[in-house]
Order: C-alpha cells, then structure tokens, then sequence
C-alpha cells in the first residue's frame, strides 16, 4: 500500500512538472513569436524611414540646385512642382514614392516650418523672374540658405528617428536570442526527460517480463504474449525439467544451484 501509494504522488508529481514546463514552453514561444513579429514590422519601418531621409536629402540638394538655376535666368517649374510633390508625400506619405509618414511630433512640426518657408522661397523665385535685380538676388540667396538649414534639420531629425529604431532593433535581438537560448534549453531538458522516462520504461518491462537470475523471459511475459504469438504465427513448445535441482540445492546451497541453472540456460 505504501508502494503504491508513493507511486501515485511520483505520478502526480510528474504530471504538474511536465504541465508547467508545457506553459513554460508555450509561453516563450508566444514571446518568440511576439518578438519576430515586432522585429518585422521594426525592420519594415526602418526601410520607410531610410526613404524619408533620402527624399528630405533630395528635397534639400534640389531646392538648392533649383535657386542657381533660377540665379542664372533658367526657369525650372517642373522641378520646383516635384518638390512641392516630394514635400506634400513626407508630411501624408505617399504610395507614389512609397513614403510614410514618420511617428514624430518633432519632424512633423520642422517639414511643416519647412513647408512654409518653401512657399515663401517659390514667392521669391517668381519675384526675381519678373525683376531679377541686385535686392531681390540678394533676397533669394538669403532664403535660400535659410531653408537650406531648416532641410537640414529636418534631415538630422528623420535620422536621429532612424537611429532610435535601429537601436530598438537590435535590443530586439538580443531578447529574441535570449528567448530562443531558454527555449533550446527547455528542448534539450524535455529531451532529456523523454530518454530517462524511455529507460525507465525499458528497465520497468525488462524487470517485468525478464528472469533476474537467467535474462530470459519469465512466465508473466509467456502468459501476456503467448496468445498472441499463437494467432500471429506458427510455433513450436518445448519443456525442459532440471533434474535434480533440490539435491543440488539441499546439498551445496542455493548458489551452486543458481548456477546450476544458468548452465542449462546458456
């Protein structure tokens, strides 16, 4: 009674261990999974805000490029209308250069000064087309360095927005390699329990089914499985009595009979 009864709490222990390292696992691959997914969509946003950067550089170089153009009396409408196109895209974003729009209030407000100063500067233009004189050249190259810095700044932000995703990233992996460390090494434990509990098994039916004394087959094994050998295949029955035993016993002991019986065995 006490056998089984202290059988039954090493079962019932084992179910509660293999139970909590069954959430354990499924709670670490739930946060693998959470982890490879923000890794994604952190990666997708880094690739948009690398297009950012470089579109606020164009806007930044064309506008520059366009005022010298302008400066030696070559009008450039088309290029000031894609700036203005490049300008609307980074603050709604844009399928057409595949722009988004970047989740920074501090951006957000420069490109909308930005915005506001290119209005200004396009007014500029137009005034010195129609009166290209020494005051209003002087009034363009002016502006024009003004908002030269207000792109840069925009630039330097969009980039300061990057790196700050780029550092996440990588703490990102480093949580993802730590969770998917824990996670190998709870594989390697499951995997080491399944061995044990498999030799357990086979030595639980070894000392079941097998002779201590000889390692063959015992009557319990014969009892369970002869029935089913016989319907299987065809067979043949063979006795053998050990003539005598108990005088072997009586007279030079239990153990020169053990051997005994090993000998007819082998």
């Amino acid at each position: 009674m006490i056998t089984s009864w202290g059988g039954e709490i090493d079962m019932k222990r084992k179910f509660i261990t293999d139970g909590i390292e069954t959430i354990i696992m499924i709670v670490f691959i739930t946060a693998l999974v959470c982890l490879l997914c923000n890794a994604f969509f952190m990666t997708h946003e880094i690739t948009g805000v690398s297009r950012v950067v470089n579109y606020a550089g164009i806007v930044r170089g064309s506008s520059q490029r366009a005022i010298k153009q302008e400066l030696s009396q070559k009008k450039v409408d088309d290029q000031l209308t894609y700036l203005d196109g490049i300008i609307d895209a980074l603050q709604h974003s844009s399928s057409r250069y595949k722009l988004i729009k970047l989740d920074s209030a501090s951006f957000q407000s420069e490109l909308r000064e930005q915005k506001r100063e290119w209005q200004i500067l396009k007014k500029a233009i137009y005034t010195y087309r129609k009166t290209p004189t020494g005051k209003n050249e002087q009034l363009l190259l002016t502006l024009s360095n003004n908002y030269y810095e207000i792109c840069d700044k925009t630039v330097s932000i969009a980039e300061c927005y990057g790196e700050g995703i780029v550092t996440g990233l990588k703490k990102l992996e480093v949580a993802i390699g730590i969770v998917v460390g824990i996670l190998i090494l709870l594989s390697l434990e499951r995997s080491r329990a399944i061995i044990v509990n498999y030799r357990n098994m086979l030595r639980l039916n070894r000392d079941a089914y097998d002779d201590p004394l000889t390692g063959v087959k015992n009557k319990r094994y014969f009892e369970e499985y002869f029935p089913v050998m016989s319907e299987s295949c065809n067979y043949s029955l063979v006795f053998i009595d050990i003539d005598n035993l108990k005088q072997v016993n009586d007279k030079q002991g239990h153990e020169a009979g053990d051997h005994y019986i090993i000998e007819v065995i082998e």
